[in-house]
């Protein structure tokens, strides 16, 4: 698999405070989590698990986009924006080979992420 990093659009639930995860340029998935680090976890190894199961069926993965060029074409995006009073984006790395932390040093989480 190709590695890439996809942006997702995270919001929370405020009833449950569970976080929910889309990913726009992968039509079809979503995910979630009891925190926004489990939401994050759990979009990374289900995106590279559904990547995987489109490649494998000859089905066309798209490109990732920036979050920028995502809010100028996706057309659910001012209506997502408003749902959620502005979520969270994050990059979901995947098909990234884990990297080994040196001795001594913190592990670099690989997920970025910003409020919109």
């Amino acid at each position: 698999m190709k590695s890439r990093n996809y942006v997702a659009f995270l919001e929370r639930d405020r009833d449950t405070g569970k976080y929910g995860v889309i990913v726009p340029d992968i039509p079809g998935f979503s995910t979630v989590g009891d925190s926004y680090e489990d939401a994050l976890k759990n979009a990374a190894e289900g995106l590279a698990g559904h990547i995987s199961v489109m490649e494998e069926y000859g089905e066309h993965v798209a490109a990732p986009r920036t979050a920028e060029k995502i809010r100028s074409e996706w057309p659910q995006w001012e209506e997502w924006r408003k749902e959620t009073g502005g979520g969270l984006v994050a990059m979901i790395p995947v098909g990234h080979k884990p990297r080994e932390a040196k001795k001594g040093s913190v592990p670099a989480p690989g997920l970025l992420a910003a409020s919109v």
